[in-house]
């Protein structure tokens, strides 16, 4: 029965891009949640492919390249296909992802990776690859990462070469449905997936902040809790396994009827 489920009368706004948001969305929908898909950021190719296409046309060059999210992986492919190429053009370089998202993005396409993190976290990148010294690694990137993992491979002795791959914007649209719904007292909590998304949620309620009180704010990780922190929102919870099963059972658990005494 409906009422037997875990989030069963819970009212969650997902805030990832639309092109990643509806498993998620359909995950939670399974265990009874109304889910409102209310993105807060949108991907786009790069203005400029050109440093892309070189990479591609260099990538037997490489002894790794390293994807960090399920959307680098699909224009990383995009831009492939594009150029004539398919999975084989992967053939002579080893391939790593941040963690099972991207991983199965790369199964799907033909190259399941060669190494994955134990804990899907990219501080956790360099140690799934080992010795790096001397070995050229190719990061298709957004063009907001962050400079850690580039900076820690290339500690670590390696020649790191990155390229923007898709652009991370932030997506309006939803804007005035989200305040409504806040006003209305109809969003029980509200989930994050990236630093991009708790930047641009920020940007969106702006002066109406107030509103989030009450509301559960539920992070992916602890890079996305520290960049919601930084812009001032409350995080509630921060899953312990940074996956979107991860998040879904930080979810049931943090509306998990408190026992009484």
């Amino acid at each position: 029965m409906i009422g037997d489920l875990p989030l069963a009368g819970k009212a969650v706004v997902v805030t990832r891009g639309r092109e990643q948001a509806g498993e998620l969305a359909r995950r939670l929908e399974a265990l009874g949640a109304t889910v409102y898909m209310l993105p807060t950021i949108r991907f786009e190719p790069p203005e400029d492919t050109s440093p892309l296409d070189r990479a591609v046309a260099e990538l037997d060059r490489f002894d790794w390249v390293v994807f960090t999210s399920p959307n680098g992986v699909r224009f990383f492919w995009a831009r492939l296909q594009l150029l004539g190429f398919g999975a084989d053009r992967l053939a002579r370089s080893r391939v790593a992802a941040v963690g099972p998202g991207t991983a199965a993005e790369l199964a799907r396409r033909g190259r399941p990776p060669d190494a994955v993190p134990s804990e899907a976290l990219t501080a956790r990148i360099p140690e799934a690859l080992g010795n790096v010294r001397g070995r050229r690694i190719l990061l298709p990137r957004t063009d907001v990462a962050g400079p850690e993992l580039a900076e820690a491979l290339r500690a670590a002795g390696a020649e790191v070469v990155e390229v923007v791959t898709y652009r991370t914007l932030p997506e309006t649209t939803w804007g005035e449905e989200l305040i409504r719904l806040l006003e209305m007292g109809r969003v029980d909590a509200i989930t994050l997936t990236s630093a991009s998304t708790a930047r641009n949620l920020a940007a969106l309620v702006g002066s109406t902040r107030p509103l989030l009180e009450g509301v559960k704010i539920i992070c992916i990780g602890p890079v996305t809790a520290r960049a919601a922190a930084e812009v001032g929102l409350h995080v509630d919870v921060v899953a312990g396994e940074h996956t979107l099963e991860g998040l879904v059972q930080a979810m049931v658990e943090a509306f998990r009827p408190v026992p009484k005494a």
